[in-house]
C-alpha cells in the first residue's frame, strides 16, 4: 500500500480531504515477509474508500482504476495509464449523455501537465495547487492506511 496505493492515496485527499479514520487490512503472502496484499478503508462523512493494492497480482497495473460512484453517476478511469474513462449518469448532462459511455482523452506524455503547472509555479505565473498541509494528510493517509502508524 506505501508503495503502490500512495498515488491513489493522494488523489482521495485531493477529492475529499482529510478521513475521519483509516482501517488498514495487511497481508503477508509470500515467504519475504513483506506486506504484500493490503486494503484499506478510509471512512468519511458522505462517502467510504476502499483502497486495494497487491505485489502478487499478475499484470495488475492494467487494472489500477479510480472508480467514483455518486448519486447522479458514476466515473471509471480505467486504467490509470494511459487513462481511459467510462461516465455512467442519470440523466443527460452538458455534452454527455443518460447512460454509460466512453469518454477519450487527448494522448499527452506522462506526467506532462503536472510538469508544467510546476515550472508555472516556479515561476511565479500561478500558486501552487497543494499546501504544506495536504502532503502532511496524504503522508499521515499513506502510513496508516499500510498499517505503519495508529
Amino acid at each position: 500500500m506505501f508503495e503502490l496505493g500512495c498515488h491513489l492515496i493522494d488523489s482521495v485527499v485531493r477529492v475529499l480531504g482529510k478521513p475521519e479514520a483509516v482501517m488498514p487490512h495487511v497481508r503477508k503472502t509470500r515467504s519475504d515477509n513483506w506486506p504484500d496484499n493490503m486494503l484499506a478503508v478510509l471512512d468519511y462523512k458522505e462517502a467510504t474508500v476502499s483502497l486495494r493494492s497487491s505485489m502478487v497480482e499478475v499484470d495488475g497495473g492494467s487494472r489500477r482504476q479510480f472508480v467514483v460512484c455518486g448519486e447522479y453517476g458514476t466515473v471509471e478511469i480505467r486504467p490509470l495509464e494511459p487513462a481511459g474513462m467510462i461516465l455512467t449518469l442519470d440523466r443527460p448532462r452538458g455534452p454527455y449523455k443518460k447512460g454509460r459511455q466512453e469518454v477519450k482523452f487527448e494522448k499527452a506524455p506522462r506526467y506532462l501537465a503536472d510538469w508544467v503547472d510546476f515550472a508555472k509555479a516556479i515561476r511565479g505565473e500561478v500558486k501552487w495547487e497543494f499546501t504544506a498541509e495536504h502532503d502532511l494528510i496524504v503522508q499521515e493517509t499513506v502510513l496508516r492506511a499500510a498499517g505503519l502508524m495508529e
